[in-house]
């Protein structure tokens, strides 16, 4: 079952990070639920948690429940975003995501997590790393940055250029690595 684990992982990574513009989460964080990219943006989760489990009738509890607190997680972020740091929901929103994750795998499977680096799942965790490594970095240290004021620094081309370099950078040190 650390396929499936994985797989939502990447279905996670994927719909918090890769399919969600930026303009999505400037509208969701403006207008919150009024917002139609707020739907948009569950609808994509719940999508790609079907993919990644093969649309699987014995797996549709997990993708429910997954869903459904991503659902939940993104409301209540959405209500106390006046009352703390962006950084601090940012991570805490991450964190809880990623807790109910495991926690729906360890409800519904009776999962050995000493082997959780199996061979057959090599794939999946490269693809992992992958995602990890360009969007999520990205947008972890952009999130990170965002106390100080770099606006003096004029011009989308800067913005784009920072971020292709990170993000050109990671992969490097991965492919070294790996």
């Amino acid at each position: 079952m650390i396929t499936v684990l994985l797989k939502l992982l990447l279905a996670h990574f994927l719909g918090d990070f890769v399919f969600q513009p930026y303009k999505w989460v400037e509208s969701k964080e403006q207008i919150g639920t009024k917002s139609k990219y707020f739907w948009f943006h569950i609808g994509i989760h719940f999508l790609l948690l079907f993919l990644v489990t093969s649309f699987k009738v014995s797996l549709i509890p997990v993708v429910l429940s997954i869903g459904i607190s991503h659902l939940i997680i993104d409301l209540i972020k959405i209500k106390l975003k006046n009352r703390f740091s962006q950084i601090h929901l940012f991570f805490v929103d991450q964190a809880l995501h990623l807790l109910v994750i495991l926690t729906a795998i360890g409800v519904y499977f009776n999962i050995d997590w000493t082997n959780l680096l199996q061979i057959q799942d090599k794939w999946l965790i490269i693809i992992l790393a992958f995602v990890l490594l360009t969007y999520v970095s990205g947008v972890i240290m952009k999130v990170v940055l965002s106390k100080w004021d770099l606006n003096h620094f004029e011009g989308e081309a800067l913005d784009k250029a920072g971020w292709y370099i990170g993000v050109i950078e990671r992969l490097f040190i991965f492919g070294f690595v790996f």
